[in-house]
């Protein structure tokens, strides 16, 4: 039943090692996965300067939390930047190194107090502003994502 997989999940997420801290927030209703993410990162917020992101189903790089660390810490007064991933779309042409793009990715990111504050949930407000600047071929990685 999903009473069952719940818990069995929770027995789970108990048995975890090798971090200095686990803090597990169990909810009585599921709150989606907008909601979750977006309260998460609040909650995160409120008590550290940034916060590192994984959903659940993503498997990572042994050297993911490095990578994602080290960029927080060398980037974390640049305003230009606004949050560091950890994925990219498969692109043509794709520079082999860390590179920068307009725009965000939900699989595996981090980001700063200061770059969650230009958080939107509303993406059509998104979308108006991207139509307003004429700015929809940049955004889509110069026409070669939509």
């Amino acid at each position: 039943s999903g009473v069952d997989a719940i818990e069995e999940v929770r027995r789970y997420i108990a048995s975890i090692k090798g971090f200095k801290e686990i803090h597990i927030v169990k909810r009585e209703k599921n709150f989606g996965l907008a909601k979750s993410i977006t309260t998460g990162v609040n909650d995160i917020l409120k008590i550290h300067d940034n916060v590192i992101v994984i959903e659940d189903d993503l498997v990572v790089s042994k050297n993911f939390l490095y990578y994602m660390n080290h960029f927080l810490n060398k980037y974390r007064l640049e305003e230009k930047v606004i949050s560091i991933h950890g994925y990219n779309y498969p692109l043509r042409n794709t520079p082999e190194k860390n590179f920068f793009i307009c725009g965000a990715d939900c699989w595996g990111w981090a980001t700063w107090k200061r770059g969650w504050q230009m958080y939107q949930y509303n993406g059509l407000h998104l979308m108006e502003k991207l139509a307003k600047k004429n700015l929809f071929w940049k955004f889509d990685f110069e026409g070669t994502a939509n």
